[in-house]
């Protein structure tokens, strides 16, 4: 079997950024209102909460729920939906529409907010603090309705929002649980489950990390399993996973060899970590990009964790410094990765396209002039509604094909330098500091 794998600067811009995000927003909010897992089994600590709704029962919403207004799918069938973190670390919710490429906001968020889109997508769920909640180090999850920007109900949650602005929330296989990722004490990270159409806190289930939380690049990177409910997750060189309904932790996996590491660049901790992933729609692989510098695969298997090095990046070259260095279909059959060379200071320079069965590189498309000066890259994700792949950064959302050549079809990738034509949304890098498309 060969092991191996992790991805990039993560420490640079991710290392203590939650805690930190955290405890930013309770000092300004404060100023505006005075103004290990071993390779034995483990049993995480499963507190069991019954929270009460700010909002009655016979309000309650389903899962799925859909709006009063007949056409609300078709309002928004061509629209994608963004969180932005603006200066004061309070949030928008904005909508993208992908005909016209205007922005436009749906609701003003609190402080360090969490969302996800209900799988009919006429819901966002929130997780976020406002301004009582940020001095008393708990938040609340709700729901808004995008076609109308109005809250739908509430639930209280005894701790903040700690994790990725659009990878901390994830459903249960049968769409009646949200799963929210948070801490009591903005170090330890924990899961709060509640029940959707009980509008309920159920319980808590704790995440035991294989290394302090605080180190370099110990904070965990975590996937759910689309089909079961269990977390796996990746902890500076560990890889194991966390049964949401027991608690249960299963045996830890090394990522990493020991000829891995001579791969790390010198600016980065000598201790390996997974910078990025993508998890398939069935559950059963998972693609990593390492401080290595190298793209792992796992295969999830029901008695086994299999980890395989499929990529190494040539020499002088990197995964690029951004939040989502990488990109792929649901069943990660073509992969898309942000690149830099050592000249570029982490700037992605091109965008390399694989193919997941044989890992040959299909396509390399080269960032010059517009789109390598377009800002700071934040990274590619693919879209969900057209499956084009989109590159997106500070100033403006560039879309890999769209104009040129489609990304589906067999003559690979192309980026479209005319980025003034009204074919993409322009923002304000003057007030937002960082925005990302939610799922």
């Amino acid at each position: 079997m060969t092991r191996e794998v992790k991805v990039i600067t993560r420490t640079q811009i991710l290392k203590h950024l939650y805690g930190m995000l955290a405890m930013l927003a309770l000092a300004v909010i404060a100023v505006g209102s005075v103004i290990t897992a071993n390779d034995h089994t483990q049993t995480a600590v499963v507190r069991q909460v019954i929270s009460r709704s700010h909002v009655a029962h016979d309000q309650q919403v389903i899962v799925g729920e859909r709006s009063d207004n007949p056409n609300a799918t078709s309002l928004v069938s061509n629209k994608r939906f963004l969180i932005a973190l603006e200066g004061d670390m309070s949030s928008d919710l904005l909508a993208y529409d992908q005909s016209t490429k205007a922005l436009h906001k749906v609701a003003d968020l609190g402080c360090n907010a969490i969302a996800r889109m209900s799988p009919d997508r006429q819901l966002a769920y929130i997780f976020d603090q406002d301004a009582i909640q940020s001095q008393a180090w708990t938040g609340g999850l709700y729901a808004i309705d995008v076609n109308t920007g109005e809250r739908s109900w509430q639930v209280d949650i005894p701790g903040v929002p700690f994790g990725p602005s659009t990878n901390g929330i994830w459903t249960s296989a049968n769409g009646q649980l949200l799963y929210l990722q948070g801490s009591r004490d903005g170090l330890n990270p924990r899961i709060f489950v509640v029940d959707i159409p009980a509008r309920q806190l159920i319980r808590e289930v704790e995440i035991p990390l294989p290394y302090p939380p605080n180190l370099d690049d110990a904070f965990p990177v975590i996937w759910k399993s689309p089909r079961s409910e269990a977390l796996v997750v990746a902890s500076r060189d560990k890889l194991f996973t966390l049964d949401l309904e027991t608690g249960v932790v299963g045996a830890s996996t090394d990522l990493f060899t020991p000829e891995s590491l001579n791969r790390i660049p010198t600016d980065l901790p000598r201790s390996p970590f997974v910078w990025a992933g993508l998890i398939a729609d069935d559950g059963r692989k998972l693609l990593l990009a390492t401080s290595t510098q190298e793209i792992l695969q796992v295969s999830l298997g029901e008695s086994e964790t299999v980890i395989s090095r499929v990529v190494a990046l040539p020499n002088g070259w990197r995964f690029a410094n951004a939040v989502k260095p990488m990109a792929a279909d649901p069943q990660l059959t073509s992969l898309y990765v942000a690149v830099t060379d050592g000249a570029s200071f982490g700037r992605a320079t091109q965008i390399w396209q694989y193919d997941v069965s044989s890992w040959a590189r299909e396509a390399s498309v080269s960032l010059t002039g517009n789109l390598q000066a377009s800002g700071i890259l934040y990274g590619i994700e693919r879209d969900a509604i057209s499956g084009d792949i989109h590159l997106y950064g500070s100033e403006q959302i560039l879309t890999v094909g769209g104009k040129a050549i489609g990304v589906l079809q067999p003559n690979g990738v192309s980026l479209s330098e005319l980025i003034t034509d009204g074919g993409e949304a322009l923002l304000d890098p003057a007030r937002i500091l960082k925005y990302d498309f939610l799922d």
